[in-house]
């Protein structure tokens, strides 16, 4: 189960997603848990070569759904856990090209995380007009919560809701041009 989940999604020039990478806090729900499976949704599958890695825990498997534009990841911790005990796991999964912008990033937070950090870093030469965090109460619910996110000096926006609720947590964003 995570108790902190910190991502940051990185865009290119072009608008497309190029980069994400998370670090999560679990803790384990019962004894000999050893491992924890992350997904990844992407609106468009990228072509390969899509890679992933863990930093910190060992990519014991890696699995596409093109057409759900899903990737699974299942990242070891190296040990099994004792119940109540918490690690750390850390990956990276650089895209391929694709072939549209990005407007969005989103989670799903199946129960309630105590930290959420969602950290999105746009590349200097496409700054977005106007960026806007979110909440839905589940998947498929109406974006509610929309409060106007500040772009830093270096070109990046963020949300950390306080002890986040289980929902959707996001950001999104509106291209100068609209018609890209």
């Amino acid at each position: 189960m995570p108790v902190s989940v910190q991502e940051t999604v990185h865009l290119d020039r072009t608008g497309r997603t190029t980069r994400h990478t998370v670090t999560q806090v679990v803790r384990a729900t019962h004894d000999g848990a050893d491992h924890v499976t992350a997904h990844l949704n992407v609106d468009e599958p990228p072509s390969p070569p899509m890679t992933a890695s863990a930093q910190c825990g060992v990519l014991l498997d890696q699995r596409c759904v093109p057409a759900l534009g899903l990737t699974t990841l299942r990242i070891g911790f190296g040990r099994p856990l004792a119940r109540g005990e918490s690690t750390v796991v850390a990956y990276t999964v650089d895209l391929g090209p694709h072939g549209h912008r990005t407007t969005h990033h989103e989670r799903a937070l199946p129960l309630h995380v105590r930290h959420y950090f969602l950290h999105v870093v746009f590349h200097p030469e496409a700054l977005p007009a106007s960026v806007y965090g979110y909440y839905r109460a589940h998947d498929g619910a109406p974006r509610a919560d929309i409060r106007t996110l500040p772009l830093s000096g270096s070109g990046t926006a963020h949300i950390l809701p306080a002890d986040a609720a289980a929902g959707v947590h996001g950001i999104f964003w509106k291209w100068p041009d609209a018609s890209a």
